[in-house]
């Protein structure tokens, strides 16, 4: 006599193969700490389901789902450790220690955020923005001092943020263009509302 279908370990099977997907499509920005304690999560919880519809009858869909869980966290794990070796040759280059780094990127976010959404209603910059609306610690750059704004004309974007350095001198070695902060794949910088020239 032939057993009846057991839908609960696959169905358990599906879920966690769902789970995986969800997570390796949102793995790109597993790099940035909220989508990582969000995304290993996922992944493990996946995996976890597979297992367990492993043990049951129908097997075959649970080992797939295990393997895919398996392959997608082992592939981010080597992303996360090529970002992070990314962002330690920028950050060793910079003069900042890591947490500086993340904070000064953090910044620019917003700082790039205020300046495209300031612009004027031909698309160019404004010749200076109101950053107090930025929150604190996010106001400041890595050593406690007000970011400077300066139009370009030959930036991308038709200006440019700056951080006076250690030595607090504009025009110095030690400037850091805050725009040049960002990594693809972390700390992306809004999108460039300049009109092309």
């Amino acid at each position: 006599m032939q057993e009846p279908s057991q839908p609960v370990p696959v169905a358990v099977a599906i879920l966690g193969v769902c789970f995986v997907i969800v997570a390796t499509l949102t793995w790109r920005w597993a790099f940035v700490p909220a989508f990582a304690i969000a995304i290993v999560p996922l992944m493990l919880l996946g995996i976890l389901l597979c297992a367990i519809a492993i043990w049951s009858k129908r097997r075959r869909l649970a080992v797939v789902g295990l393997l895919t869980g398996v392959t997608v966290v082992a592939l981010s794990i080597c992303f996360v450790m090529w970002q992070a070796a990314k962002v330690l040759r920028r950050v060793s280059h910079s003069g900042m220690n890591i947490a500086q780094y993340v904070m000064m990127a953090s910044s620019a976010q917003g700082l790039v955020e205020i300046a495209e959404t300031s612009r004027l209603s031909d698309g160019a910059a404004r010749d200076s923005v109101d950053l107090t609306t930025i929150p604190a610690p996010y106001n400041v750059d890595a050593w406690g001092r007000a970011f400077v704004y300066q139009t370009c004309e030959t930036c991308e974007r038709g200006y440019r943020f700056v951080s006076l350095g250690p030595d607090g001198q504009l025009g110095t070695a030690d400037d850091v263009d805050m725009l040049s902060l960002s990594i693809e794949g972390a700390f992306e910088l809004p999108a460039n509302r300049r009109p092309s020239r």
